[in-house]
C-alpha cells in the first residue's frame, strides 16, 4: 500500500511533464509528415530528447523509492500508522520522503526537538533536531503540526518545540492511525 501510495505520488508529479512532450512529438510527426520541412523533423528531435530525459528523471525516482522502501524495516506496519501529508507514523519511527523521492526512516525516539514554520499553502514545515542528523518534511496544515509537536512532547518531555504550540494528547489516533502497538 505504501509502495503504491509513494508510486502514485511520483506519477502525479510527472503526469504533465510526461504527456505534453509526447502530444508535441505526435502533432510534429503528424504536420511534418505530409509537409517535407525540416522544422518539423528538427521540433520533433528536440521533443524526443526532452522527453527521454522527463523519463530518465522518472525511473531514477521510481528506483529511488524501490531502493528506499527495500531499507525500510517492515513497510507494512505504517499502514496502521499515523499520516502526514506524505510521511507516514508509528511509535517509534517516521517514514519521510523528500522532494527528490528520498525515502528515509528514523526512529522518534531520539528527536530532540522540532522548528515549525508554516508554508504560503496553509501547510507547515516541520524541521527535526536529532543527534544524528536532522530532517525535515511537511505536513498539512498546521494544526498537524500542532499534533505532531505534542506526539513529540509526549515521547521526549525535553523536546525543543519551536514555531507552534503543542495540541492534543500526541497519539497516533490523531493521524488517523490504527495501531496498537
Amino acid at each position: 500500500m505504501i509502495k503504491k501510495y509513494y508510486q502514485s505520488l511520483l506519477s502525479i508529479r510527472y503526469s504533465f511533464a510526461l504527456i505534453t512532450p509526447a502530444l508535441v512529438i505526435f502533432f510534429l510527426a503528424f504536420r511534418g509528415s505530409s509537409r517535407p520541412d525540416a522544422l518539423y523533423r528538427y521540433g520533433t528531435y528536440f521533443t524526443t530528447a526532452l522527453l527521454l530525459t522527463v523519463m530518465f528523471f522518472y525511473y531514477r525516482s521510481k528506483i529511488r523509492i524501490y531502493q528506499g522502501l527495500k531499507k525500510v524495516r517492515d513497510p507494512e506496519e505504517f499502514e496502521k500508522g499515523g499520516m502526514l501529508k506524505d510521511s507516514y507514523l508509528l511509535e517509534d519511527r517516521i517514514l519521510t520522503i523528500d522532494k527528490h523521492f528520498f525515502i528515509h526512516e528514523y526512529p522518534t525516539t531520539d528527536i530532540n526537538g522540532i522548528l515549525v514554520t508554516q508554508l504560503k499553502n496553509g501547510g507547515a514545515r516541520i524541521e527535526c533536531v536529532r543527534i544524528g542528523g536532522d530532517f525535515s518534511f511537511e505536513a498539512d496544515s498546521m494544526v498537524q503540526a500542532q499534533h505532531f509537536a505534542a506526539y513529540i512532547r509526549r515521547k521526549n518531555p525535553n523536546a525543543v518545540i519551536g514555531g507552534v504550540d503543542p495540541a492534543g494528547k500526541g497519539f497516533l489516533k490523531e493521524f488517523g492511525a490504527d495501531y496498537k502497538g
